[in-house]
């Protein structure tokens, strides 16, 4: 899983920095508030949707019945084409009616939607391997994601000048298309449309009200920053610091790894009453990562301005953002071990 995550990370880092060579902080600032946009709305989306299915798929492969796993994965990837299509839909609508440019017009707005929900489709689609504890596979269908990903960059790279649209446009077309091939490594659940997978919508909807208002609320926070400083302090604030932010995702990375791992185990403890004892040795695992991340980002700060000189201007807020990361982390057990409850009455 860590593998997998960091190829995707490193092809979105290549997307960051070739936008960086290529924007001043201004438009950098723009960039930066469609991936906050972006990242709220897969949280409140498909972060919710990804964990149910975890939860309730790998309950029902647990007794054996792998149609009703089906059905509660394919009813999570229902529900986020049907949102998703409502919701491109209306900001089309509103871009046809207001025309204009302006910081972010309708049509990008609906890009970024569309980005949106290509990434919780994969989200789902890997929580489905993962609810079957298919580790390997989820790694795949990340690699398969940073491929597509890199092959839109590429023609984006050939077409000329890079613009903001361009650069949207790439990223629905690198993640949208490996949302659509991952699809694929679900076959075995044997898949298909029918009465059962409506009849999944209340259960889903009902159990991924919990963790989408945990990480809904968690990237609201992690992501609030631009979105603050454009009406603030301008676009090139914004800019600088999703520009400093942005190395700090790689940290991110581990954080959502482990995750993948802790939720169908901590499922699975919790069922065996184990809960408390694996959460300890968790917590002290993600401490022991924390502290590393830190101290990788102060050995690692100095470099930045070798990337460029949007990142030698935010070399210095980058220590305070891995601080930020690595705090982050210490909830993640704890929210896994939350998850795998049966029946959660806690919003964290």
């Amino acid at each position: 899983l860590m593998a997998g995550n960091l190829v995707g990370a490193f092809v979105g880092g290549a997307f960051f920095l070739y936008a960086s060579w290529n924007f001043d902080l201004a438009e950098m600032g723009r960039y930066s508030v469609a991936i906050s946009i972006q990242w709220v709305v897969v949280g409140l989306l498909g972060s919710g949707l990804s964990t149910a299915t975890v939860r309730l798929a790998a309950g029902h492969l647990k007794k054996g019945d792998r149609d009703a796993a089906a059905n509660t994965v394919l009813g999570a990837l229902a529900v986020v084409v049907l949102i998703g299509a409502v919701v491109v839909a209306l900001l089309l609508l509103f871009d046809r009616l207001l025309a204009g440019e302006g910081y972010l017009s309708g049509r990008f707005l609906a890009l970024v939607a569309l980005w949106a929900v290509a990434r919780a489709i994969h989200d789902i689609t890997r929580s489905g391997l993962l609810a079957q504890q298919k580790y390997t596979d989820a790694a795949r269908i990340t690699i398969l994601s940073a491929f597509t990903g890199a092959c839109a960059l590429f023609i984006v790279w050939k077409l000329g000048d890079l613009t903001f649209g361009r650069l949207l446009a790439a990223h629905v077309l690198g993640l949208g298309s490996a949302a659509i091939l991952g699809i694929f490594f679900l076959r075995d659940l044997g898949m298909k449309w029918g009465p059962g997978v409506l009849a999944t919508w209340p259960g889903l909807l009902r159990y991924a009200r919990w963790p989408a208002s945990s990480e809904g609320t968690r990237l609201l926070q992690a992501n609030l920053g631009p979105l603050i400083l454009v009406p603030m302090a301008g676009s090139a604030a914004a800019g600088l610091f999703g520009v400093a932010r942005y190395p700090a995702y790689l940290f991110e990375v581990v954080a959502v790894s482990l995750y993948q791992y802790w939720l169908p185990e901590a499922s699975l403890e919790g069922k065996h009453g184990n809960s408390g004892g694996y959460l300890r040795k968790q917590m002290l695992l993600a401490s022991v990562i924390g502290l590393a991340m830190v101290l990788g980002a102060a050995i690692c700060s100095p470099l930045l301005p070798l990337l460029g000189d949007n990142f030698a201007a935010a070399a210095p807020l980058f220590l305070l953002t891995a601080v930020d990361f690595a705090v982050f982390l210490l909830t993640r057990p704890i929210e896994s071990v939350f998850h795998g409850l049966r029946k959660p009455h806690l919003e964290l």
